[in-house]
Formats: C-alpha cells, sequence, structure tokens
C-alpha cells in the first residue's frame, strides 16, 4: 500500500504471507498478492500473522551412509519413527533420530525407492511398488522392527488363498487339466506359461492349482492344491492378479477398515480392497457388503493409477486425471456400491506421493512444475485441483518428494515442502480460512533429497561435500539453532548448589561465615584466611567460569578458587566473572582474608572452553554461535579432528554450516495524481523495519549487529524489539529493499515502512 504526495509516498508492507512471487509478477501490481510477496524469500518461513523469519537450523542426527528417501511412520504418541529407504535396506530411527533397527534384503533398489507408496496401520506398514510384491514392515517394541513379504491369508487347510485373481487372456482362452488331484499338467490352447509363472497359483473353474515348472509357452507341470472339477479343457479359469509376470500394485492405502491397492503393470486401472477388517483377505467371495473388492476404474481420466489418498472420501490419482470414490455417511463403500467420479484431468507425477495439508489434498501434476490442491468446493458439490503454485511456480523444479509439517511443540505454522531435483525445497505456508498462501524456498549447503514428518519434528535427508567427500546425512529442524548440520552440544550443568543461599544447605562456613536473609555474610571476625566451601565435580587441568556478586564490602578482599586454581581477588561491591583452571582438589571456595566484611550471592559455577569439536565436519568452513544461538561466536575451519578454538570461552557452542538468509520486496511502486510511478526513476530514501526476536540483521548494505556483544561470552544477549531506521540513497527504475544475514543470529520481521521519493 502506497500514500502521500508526489515527491514522498508511504509504502507500507505488513505481510508477506504471499511469500517469493514468481518473475513473471513483476508488473501485477493489480493483484493484492504483489503487495504481500516478495521478489526473494529464501531461507526464511512465514509467519501467520505475516511477518517472516529465518528458518530453523539443523542437528546432525545420524550418518545414513548412502542416499535415502525418507517416510513416517507414527505408532503412538512418543514412538514415532523415520524410515529411510535405501538400495535393499530400510534404516529405521526414533523421533531422536537414534537408529533403532536395520532391515537387510529388501526388495527394492536404490531407482525404486524413489518411487515408493507407504502406509501404515497400527503396528504394520506396507511398502508398494509395481516392479516387486509388496512388502510388510511390523512393529514388533518400541526398538524392534521385522520385514517380509507381503502374504496373502490362507485357508487353514493350505488352499485356498485369498487373493485376487484374474484372466488376462483372452475371454475364450482354454486349460485343460491333466489331472484332478496331486500333479499333473495344465496345457493352455494358446501360448499363456513363461518362466516367471513358477511357483504362481491358478484357478481352474473356482479351485487352485499351483505351477512347479514351464514345459513350454501352452504347457505347464502343476500340483493341484484343491480337488478339480474335471480334466476338460474349460475356459473359466485365471491366474493370480499380482505376479512377476504381471506386475504388482504400485500403490495403496489404509481407509475405511480396509487395505486398498490399485495400480498394477497389467491392470494399470485395477483397484482392489481387502474384506473389511482383513488387511490380508482379498477374497472376493460372493460380493456381499464385508467382503473384498476387484474392480477396474473405468473413466476417461484413467489409464494408470498412481497414488491413493484416504480422506474422507477415498481419492485416486492417475496419470490422466483425478477421481474420487463417493463415501455414504451411514455406510462403507462396498462391492455392490463402489462408484467413480472422474473430477479433474491434470493428473499427478509417479515421483511425488500426495499429502494431506489444510483440508485439501496437495499433489504434483504430472508436468512436474505446478502443484495442485484437490479440495471440496461445497457449493459446486465436487471436488476442484486449483494450482496453489500459480504465483510462485518458479520455485517448483521437477519435484521429488514431499512432506507436511502439521506444526510443532514450539510453532503453530503448518508448512508443506516439496523437494526439487536440484536440492532445494520449495515451502508451502497455508491457512485456507484466512486466505493465506505463500511459497519460499530453503536452501542448504549441499542437496536436500528428502523430507518427513517424525511426530512434532521435521527430518530431511540431505547430501553434502565433506572433507572431499560425499555424505549423505539424516539432520532434524529446530527453531532454537541457526546454522545446519549442528551437533548436538550438551550445556554444561551448574556444579555449585544453592548458590542463591535460600538456606546454609551445601556450604561450609568457616570462622566468622553465617548464612541467612538470601546472602553469605562474612563479619571480619575471622583472624586469619577463612573459606565458605562446597564440594564440586571438576576436572583437573579443566577450565571454569565463577559468577559471584558482592555487595556492602566496607573491608578486605575475598578470593574465588576451584580445586586449587584460583582467581584474582575482589574488594568492592560487583558482579564478577572468573575463569579459573582447576588445579587440584575438588572444592569451590571464597576465600575471605583476615579483615574481609561482607556479602557474597548469585554464585555459579560451570565448566567452559574455547574448543569445540564438530568430529563430523572435518576440514569444513564452519561457523559458531553460542548461548543457545544467540550470539556469534566467529567463522574457522574445522581442522582435521573437526576442531575450532572460540576467541573467549564459553559454556557451549554450536558449530554447524551457515546458510543465507535474504528477503528481498517487490519493486516499491504507486499512483499518484500524475499517474503511476511504473518505469520512473524512484528512490527508497527511509526504511523502518518493525524487527522482534531479532539479533543481527542487514539491510540494504547496512550491517546492524542490534544487540549487546559479551566479550566472555557470559550469558546471551537482550534479543531486540521495536523500530529500526535505515537511510538508503541512489536512483532506480526499481528499487527494492533487500534483508539479509551476516551472521547466524535469529530474525525476525514483523513488516516494512518504506518512504519513496519519486
Amino acid at each position: 500500500m502506497a500514500t502521500g504526495t508526489d515527491s514522498n509516498i508511504a509504502a507500507l508492507q505488513t505481510s508477506f504471507t504471499s511469500g517469493e512471487l514468481d518473475p513473471l509478477m513483476r508488473m501485477r501490481t493489480d493483484l493484492k498478492a504483489y503487495f504481500k510477496g516478495g521478489r526473494k524469500a529464501r531461507n526464511v518461513a512465514l509467519y501467520a500473522q505475516g511477518g517472516v523469519r529465518r528458518r530453523p537450523g539443523t542437528f546432525f542426527r545420524a550418518d545414513l551412509g548412502a542416499d535415502s528417501i525418507l517416510h513416517e511412520f507414527s505408532y503412538t504418541e512418543g514412538q514415532d519413527y523415520a524410515l529411510a529407504f535405501q538400495n535393499t535396506k530400510c534404516l529405521i530411527y526414533d523421533d531422536a533420530g537414534a537408529l533403532v533397527q536395520t532391515l537387510t534384503s529388501c526388495p527394492w533398489n536404490a531407482a525404486q525407492t524413489k518411487e515408493l507408496t507407504v502406509a501404515y496401520s497400527a503396528d504394520t506398514i506396507i511398502v508398494w511398488h509395481k516392479d516387486f510384491a509388496m512388502y510388510k514392515i511390523l512393529r514388533t517394541g518400541a526398538t524392534s522392527f521385522t520385514g517380509s513379504n507381503f502374504v496373502f491369508e490362507i485357508h487353514s487347510s493350505g488352499a485356498p488363498t485369498y487373493q485376487p485373481y484374474y484372466k488376462f487372456l483372452a475371454a475364450t482362452s482354454t486349460i485343460t487339466p491333466s489331472a484332478t488331484t496331486g500333479t499333473g499338467t495344465a496345457t493352455c490352447n494358446v501360448d499363456l506359461f513363461v518362466s516367471g509363472h513358477v511357483d504362481t497359483i491358478m484357478r481352474y473353474k473356482g479351485k487352485e492349482f499351483q505351477i512347479d515348472s514351464i514345459t513350454s509357452p501352452t504347457v505347464a507341470v502343476i500340483t493341484v492344491l484343491e480337488t478339480l472339477a474335471s480334466t476338460t479343457a474349460d475356459a473359466d479359469w485365471e491366474e493370480q492378479t499380482f505376479s512377476a509376470v504381471r506386475g504388482f500394485p504400485r500403490c495403496g492405502t489404509f481407509h475405511d477398515q480396509r487395505l486398498y491397492m490399485a495400480g498394477s503393470t497389467e491392470r494399470p486401472d485395477g483397484l482392489w480392497g481387502s474384506k473389511v477388517a482383513a488387511f490380508f483377505n482379498f477374497d472376493v467371495g460372493t460380493a456381499i457388503a464385508d467382503e473384498a473388492l476387484d474392480v477396474s476404474v473405468a473413466t476417461d481420466s484413467t489409464a494408470e493409477i498412481r497414488h491413493l489418498v484416504s480422506t474422507t472420501n477415498l481419492q485416486l490419482f492417475s496419470n490422466g486425471g483425478e477421481i474420487y470414490v463417493p463415501q455414504s455417511i451411514t455406510g462403507p463403500i462396498t462391492p455392490e456400491n463402489i462408484r467413480f467420479i472422474p473430477q479433474t484431468p491434470y493428473g499427478a507425477s509417479q515421483k511425488v506421493n500426495p499429502i494431506k495439508f489444510d483440508g485439501a489434498t496437495l499433489y504434483l501434476q504430472r508436468t512436474g512444475k505446478v502443484i495442485r490442491e484437490f479440495v471440496w468446493n461445497d457449493s459446486e458439490q465436487s471436488y476442484t485441483s486449483n494450482a496453489v503454485s500459480i504465483l510462485s511456480n518458479h520455485l517448483i523444479n521437477d519435484g521429488v518428494d514431499s512432506a507436511a509439517l502439521l506444526g510443532t511443540t514450539t510453532t503453530p505454522e503448518q508448512y508443506a515442502f516439496f523437494v526439487n531435483a536440484d536440492g532445494t525445497v520449495a515451502v508451502f505456508h497455508s491457512i485456507r480460512n484466512e486466505s493465506l498462501a505463500g511459497w519460499v524456498q530453503w536452501n542448504t549447503n549441499g542437496n536436500y533429497k528428502s523430507f518427513t514428518q517424525v511426530g512434532s519434528s521435521l527430518m530431511a535427508a540431505v547430501e553434502r561435500t565433506i572433507n572431499g567427500s560425499t555424505v549423505y546425512w539424516l539432520e532434524q529442524f529446530d527453531w532454537d539453532i541457526t546454522l545446519d548440520a549442528v551437533k548436538a552440544t550438551t550445556t554444561t550443568t551448574e556444579l555449585s548448589t544453592n548458590g542463591s543461599f535460600a538456606t546454609d544447605v551445601s556450604w561450609t562456613k568457616g570462622t566468622g561465615w553465617t548464612i541467612a536473609n538470601g546472602v553469605a555474610t562474612c563479619s571480619g571476625s575471622q583472624s586469619s584466611n577463612s573459606d565458605l566451601e562446597q564440594s564440586v565435580s571438576t576436572t583437573n587441568a579443566k577450565t571454569y567460569r565463577v559468577k559471584f556478586e558482592l555487595s556492602n564490602v566496607t573491608a578486605g578482599s575475598i578470593t574465588p578458587i576451584v580445586a586449587g586454581g584460583a582467581g584474582s581477588s575482589e574488594t568492592e561491591d560487583g558482579i564478577y566473572t572468573k575463569f579459573i583452571v582447576a588445579s587440584t582438589g575438588s572444592n569451590l571456595q571464597f576465600r575471605a582474608d583476615s579483615s574481609f566484611v561482607g556479602n557474597i550471592d548469585n554464585v555459579s559455577c560451570v565448566e567452559v572452553s574455547k574448543d569445540f569439536t564438530a568430529a563430523h565436519l572435518l576440514n569444513t568452513d564452519v561457523k559458531a554461535t553460542v548461548n543457545s544461538a544467540a550470539q556469534f561466536g566467529g567463522s574457522f575451519t574445522a581442522n582435521g579432528s573437526g576442531v575450532i578454538s572460540l576467541t573467549e570461552f564459553a559454556p557451549q557452542a554450536d558449530v554447524g554450516l551457515d546458510f543465507v538468509m535474504e528477503l528481498e520486496t517487490m519493486p516499491v511502486d504507486a499512483t499518484t495524481r500524475t499517474g503511476t510511478l511504473t518505469g520512473s526513476v524512484k528512490r527508497i530514501g527511509r526504511v523502518v523495519a518493525s524487527l522482534f526476536a531479532t539479533q543481527a540483521i542487514t539491510l540494504s548494505g547496512n550491517n546492524l549487529i542490534l544487540s549487546q556483544v559479551n566479550t566472555d561470552f557470559s550469558q546471551p544477549p537482550v534479543a531486540v524489539e521495536g523500530e529500526f531506521q535505515f537511510f538508503m540513497l541512489g536512483f532506480e527504475l526499481d528499487p527494492t529493499v533487500v534483508l539479509t544475514q551476516a551472521v547466524p543470529l535469529p530474525f525476525s520481521l514483523r513488516g516494512l515502512y518504506m518512504e519513496v521519493i519519486a
């Protein structure tokens, strides 16, 4: 929005909820989104309230060892897992990134992991791909899982097997068995049998036999599983629907007490549903309400079903369009009432699984360049597929993965993530009932490969180059850190006890010392040095930071001592910080000389260091933050052991990879009494940035550290909040305001006020 005279126009941008806009949007000042968006929004996250902040950094959780695709598994609250699919493997991590199980000899290869469909119910996970048999992963305990091929339910007698069957040859083709029991041959009147048929099951007049070997394209050696009706040629025969010959379902989901599967190689429009509450029973039976389903989705928009999504209705996404199965409020889907209602004609990409987000299903159109939302429209009583990425399509680049973060314990915002083939991520923020929708881009020092939500956390598989080698890491996003690939550091614990002197517990008082009213007092009655002390846990040659406060000092001096190592003496009121190297012993002492009179309070003793190790970041350019990422510790190159050395002591440091945050406004535009400013030379003279929870920011070249830096890193600086003024020079056709960060510190922007000089 812009107001004012021709010479001094005020532009106010209070919202960035439209995110980063496509370059083609430059002249679209007729759209509201123009004034809520930016030319760039990189490595930021959108607030629901309209502002932006630095995106979360990541903790290094595990070395994946190989390229991986992540999927979520949530058993119950507190037992959430990330499944990392690799070549013939599945690595299972808990919500803290600890490896709990590795499944080997899995049926997928590296290329197939990028097209897997994964669904779960209770303790059972099913994995689908059109080129191998369905795979089952079973949770057997909090830290134990097993993997095996999906096995259809079998009658207690050993036959029949409750699986789908289908006649793939012409209706007139016949099978002639040579025996009704035992072993024999099966002869087809046309070419049927290939080597892949070995061990598959066929049905002759509803009864099963198994193929043992192939004699010719028309003859197979068989074992009869159920007594056959005759040995005459008959057209009433079928073979198992899923096999190495006919292919396997490419997708599936659990929906309304059934397990659904769809889209095999030879039946790409096929949909199969299990018996109600019997996920491994696909026997069609007599087609009563609770029995299994086997149908072809015969619509103009269906050629190949690629994804199934369970919502209020069962949704089908094919290469040719989007379909739903209407569901009665009063009853389930049954073999008799199932219907397929084609809705939209766009088609879905095979590579990216649709995700449920903000009351809709988001999917990548088969072109690979547009994200659409499949959402019910009450007024039209049908589903629509609006292009939600239309204003930011330049951020969508051949998607390879998707995930959704539906709020966390620290932030209510919800985000959808679409990982691009180039290693960037398009991040979508949406609140439908507030008509808020915007995209930003996240990138890192490397390539994002896959995202998934685990519990209330977001995890990523990331490819990086470290020490000259390519690595694949599991990393967990955290709003409290500002760097990437940080190994979790343990903040040093407080060693002293009762440092506030609430009582005299834990302290040993020498002559002249008393503890009362929340302070320790020395009266001066001591005739020689007298100690106030307690036992603490220290390590020889380690450095300790001792903080204390003196008051009412009228005579003498006091000296802090840690395990035999002494700090300098103090003689006046004040708050003091001493760095002391432990020598011998294990006591924290405050030694009053023979004449000291005064009070001591607020005692603290913690281990500190200048050297911090990030063993995974060998010979790598890194940055460090201290005080829980609130203060910049410096830029370093980690040595061959991953060690960096701060300039000052700190109780903890986060060492990791920096990422560049950039937010740029759209070119400021306005209409005056004499016409539009579009195409006119103009200048943004003054900028007022409304900031909160911010430590540092660079605004169009003005580098401003907004908080006090403590050279001893003794305590975190106070983040600023309020309005900060900047001045800019130079006339341009399309002036913008650019916000970046030279140092990795917290940043949050509420809005901008800009004065434009025409």
